[in-house]
This record gives C-alpha cells, structure tokens and sequence, in this order.
C-alpha cells in the first residue's frame, strides 16, 4: 500500500512546455527551459533564459496606455524612423527586457510595438508569452490569436496556445493545436513532447509513449524526451523498457535527482533493494544540493520502503 501512494505521488502529476522567441532581431531565435521534477510532465512554451543581473519585476509597474504612447512619443521625437521601425525598435527592446526578466516592462514594450505596427505578429507572440509567464492566461490566449490571424502557419503559436488551453483545462483544443505544429514543422520536438505529456494527463500512456520516441529521435540527445518516456512505460508496467531509459537519462544528464528517485522506484518493484537503495541515496545527495525539500521528502520515504522491502522479503 505504501508503495502504491509512492507511485501515486510519483506519476500522476503533471506539467507543459511552452515556446519563447528570444534574441536580438524580428526574426528571433527560440530557446525553452525543460520542466524538471520527478514524474511531472510538463508542457514547454518558447520560453526565455534569465539573466543574473535582473531587476525584480515587482519593481516595475503594469502598463498603461499613457505610459506606452509617451514612450512612443519620445522615440518619436528622438528619431526620424517610419512606423515600422519604431515598432521594430520597440520590439527588441521588449526581447532585451524579457532576457533581463523585467515582464511588466517587456509588456508596455510589445505593446507599443503593436501600436505602431499592428502586423508584426511577433509581438503579439512575445507579449502572449509574458503574459504567459505572468499567469494571465486569458490575455496569452488573446494574444496567440491575433499572432496567428495574422500568420497562421506560426507553429510556435500553436504550441503556446496549447500550453495556455492546458492551463485552462481545454484539452480537447489544446490536442488540436499540437497536432497542427506538428503539421506544419513535423520535426518540431516540443510539439510532441507537449502533445505526450497532455496524453499522460488523459491517462492516454500508449499515446504519450508514441510521441515521446518521436520526440527522442528528433533530438537523441535530449534527456527529457527519454525521462518522460520513461514514465510514461512505467505507468503502463513496461519496466525493463523504462529502467533502459532512465539509464539514458542519466547519462546524458548525471544530475537529474528526479530519475535516480524514479529509477529507485522501479528497482524496488523488481526487488533490486541494493541498487535501489543507492539510487535513493544519491537522489537524496542532489536534492540537498539543490535544497528541495519536496524531493528530500519523496527520498526520505523511499528509504523507509527499501528498508522495509529489503527486511521483510
């Protein structure tokens, strides 16, 4: 019983990833941040690298209008730029914001962007995933859509907006929206590790295992395509097949606490208790190092059961 509330805590949760353009220029590069706890799938949005040097955001104020156009009017004054460049400079300077993780900042910058050039879907996308970020979901929503009125072959919208009507619990659409980043960029790994980690949710495991391969053959080398894959076999008692893959994990990424925690796991039900116990022992290790007391908690009750397994055969 007391493994069964393990497994429970372990696997049943989950995440999303959404997808960030970052950079300096209109076309941006995307870059994400990979979800990390133990057995929580999560969907990934194109989402932005911080840097140390950041203000705190709640320093900066919210928005407004008077803010936005006084803005608009000094870069006005200060240049002789046509509407598009102004917008073009505003734009970037919310991407500059957005990596200084200054949010309500980067807001009135997209804004004002939108403002000189209501066209510039990029924008639209951006401010989507601050507000993303901010948790105002429904202005996100608002905001992938006018990017995708306005260009509707963007897969990174699509996988965005999935993220957001995940959070909303809307489901059904958010599937919609993966299937159609897969459509239009068939090699576009998060669209498919999104569209796993939503099956896992539906308890669709055999569904989420399909895209979670897929999703390791595009990047090999990505250790979250493997640890997702991993849970999911596990859920479906695959277990030689997911203690393969958190091997894999492991490999490519030595310090993910989470999968010695879930690798131990799986050892205890196929009554390895050595091998368990010592991937306890450094889940334990990296938890402390990263001062996770949720984790230390799961690790600590992990322990007791490999006591008790390992004494009571």
């Amino acid at each position: 019983m007391f493994f069964k509330r393990i497994c429970v805590l372990l696997l049943a949760s989950s995440l999303a990833y959404p997808v960030w353009s970052s950079g300096e220029e209109i076309d941006a590069q995307e870059s994400y941040t990979s979800g990390e706890e133990e057995g929580d799938n999560s969907s990934q949005e194109a989402d932005y690298e911080n840097n140390n040097e950041s203000e705190n955001i709640e320093n900066i104020n919210e928005p407004n209008n008077e803010q936005i156009s006084e803005q608009s009017e000094n870069l006005d004054s200060q240049n002789s730029l046509n509407p598009a460049e102004i917008a073009t400079s505003f734009y970037n300077q919310g991407l500059k914001s957005v990596q200084q993780d200054q949010l309500f900042k980067a807001l009135n910058e997209f804004s004002a962007s939108i403002n000189k050039d209501s066209s510039l879907y990029l924008a639209y996308f951006n401010r989507g995933s601050v507000n993303s970020r901010l948790t105002k979901y429904e202005k996100a929503l608002d905001d992938y859509n006018e990017a995708l009125e306005i260009n509707p072959n963007y897969a990174k919208a699509y996988v965005n907006r999935g993220v957001v009507l995940a959070k909303l619990k809307n489901y059904d659409t958010a599937i919609k929206d993966y299937d159609k980043a897969i459509e239009l960029d068939p090699a576009y790994e998060i669209a498919y590790l999104n569209r796993g980690n939503l099956k896992m949710q539906t308890n669709n495991y055999k569904g989420a295992i399909q895209d979670f391969e897929k999703a390791s053959l595009i990047e090999p080398n990505d250790s979250e395509a493997y640890y997702a894959l991993a849970i999911a076999q596990a859920r479906l008692d695959e277990y030689e097949k997911a203690l393969t893959n958190y091997n894999k994990t492991l490999e490519l990424n030595p310090e993910n606490a989470g999968a010695y925690y879930n690798r131990g796991l799986l050892k205890v039900r196929l009554s390895d208790y050595k091998l368990a116990l010592e991937d306890a022992k450094k889940a334990q290790e990296l938890y402390e190092t990263y001062t996770e007391s949720l984790g230390l908690a799961r690790t600590e009750k992990l322990l007791e059961l490999i006591d008790y397994k390992a004494n009571n055969p």
